[in-house]
């Protein structure tokens, strides 16, 4: 168990999460565009202020973020083709 872990569950959080990032459900439908974007903003907070070893968290969220924006204009573009016919 890491220190940060051991620190949490010893301020009465049973499953040791951080109250910086709380948990979420696992289920990728659950996490919005919106919701992503604010994690990627933290992310982005964190590496200027703990360090590059982060970068890879940023990076990951960044990665997503842009993977949804692509879906999203897909889907528009669909829809927008889908009217017209």
């Amino acid at each position: 168990m890491t220190a940060g872990r051991r620190a949490a569950k010893e301020r009465g959080n049973p499953a040791g999460h951080s109250a910086l990032m709380p948990r979420v459900a696992a289920n990728e439908r659950d996490f919005t565009l919106s919701h992503l974007e604010m994690r990627r903003q933290q992310a982005a907070d964190w590496v200027v202020t703990f360090g590059e070893w982060l970068l890879p968290l940023f990076e990951r969220l960044d990665d997503e973020c842009a993977r949804r924006e692509r879906q999203q204009s897909s889907l528009d573009r669909v829809r927008a083709m889908a009217r017209r016919a």
